[in-house]
């Protein structure tokens, strides 16, 4: 018999308090900036299935029992992250967002993704779109003032994802340059992506904001804009980890965080916000994608 592969990094089954005793603007009562954490997390459902997708469609292929083993702890994690999403959504629902309306936007964004690229494309998509998310990670773990002042569920649920993001922030990369990704169509890929995400991103805020009738309030767009650009810092600190995955001998893990891991690891073992469950792993739904 084969021996037993064990993924790096684990699936936690971690569920958390979203009720109604979270306020509105769970964000030290600041709304635009509430809303811009809220539409982040309308993006993820949708993100991540497209994730998981474009990794499974090549697993058969791959005779390394190590990443294959990293792939399902990934699509455990994500399946994790997208039951809780879920939930928070649920919330931003009952507060009266169209948050239906916005993830049909994003599931039919992604479905034209799917149509117009290769089976290898839509990995590179992914694997940029990853690189995202983990900066953004890596943004929010390192620094506590990112999250200063917001309810403590949703912290937790922000951090929580933040540190697993960085856990697996290296599989959708490994798998592309294993089946045979290249230099120019990753540096061409990451352009459209990252435009493509940061344009939804700018859309779905300006259309949060509207239905909470403060979409042409200048003192709320300048409250985000001092929170992002002033008070955080966002450009310096993620410029150039932007711009490290144009190096070609660019890889994930030349991104030093694993002691921003360890710090919320502690954070995780104490903090009553996790509510571990007994069961570890969910079932990922794999939906096929249209023709």
């Amino acid at each position: 018999m084969g021996k037993s592969v064990t993924a790096s990094f684990p699936v936690r089954n971690v569920e958390f308090d979203i009720d109604e005793s979270i306020p509105k603007y769970w964000h030290n009562n600041r709304r635009a900036v509430t809303i811009f954490f809220n539409n982040l997390s309308t993006l993820f459902p949708e993100g991540e299935e497209f994730f998981i997708k474009s990794l499974v469609a090549y697993r058969s292929q791959l005779d390394d029992d190590q990443l294959k083993a990293e792939i399902k702890a990934f699509t455990g994690q994500e399946g994790m992250h997208t039951r809780e999403h879920i939930r928070y959504n649920n919330m931003l629902k009952a507060q009266g967002y169209d948050v239906d309306r916005m993830e049909r936007s994003v599931k039919r964004l992604l479905v034209r993704v799917h149509r117009r690229l290769s089976k290898r494309g839509q990995l590179m998509v992914s694997a940029a779109l990853e690189h995202w998310t983990a900066m953004l990670a890596h943004y929010v773990l390192s620094d506590d003032s990112v999250l200063e002042g917001a309810h403590p569920v949703m912290a937790g649920i922000w951090r929580w994802h933040a540190a697993e993001e960085q856990e697996h922030k290296a599989v959708t990369f490994d798998v592309y340059e294993r089946v045979g990704g290249n230099y120019p169509e990753r540096a061409v890929i990451y352009t459209a992506a990252s435009f493509g995400l940061w344009l939804k991103v700018f859309q779905q805020q300006f259309d949060m904001m509207r239905q909470d009738g403060i979409a042409f309030n200048l003192r709320e767009w300048a409250d985000l804009v001092r929170f992002l650009f002033v008070e955080q810092r966002i450009v310096q600190r993620l410029g150039p980890i932007v711009l490290e995955y144009f190096d070609p001998g660019f890889h994930p893990w030349h991104i030093e965080d694993s002691h921003l891991l360890e710090k919320w690891k502690l954070d995780y073992e104490t903090n009553p916000v996790y509510k571990k469950r007994v069961k570890q792993q969910p079932k990922v739904r794999i939906v096929p994608a249209p023709a």
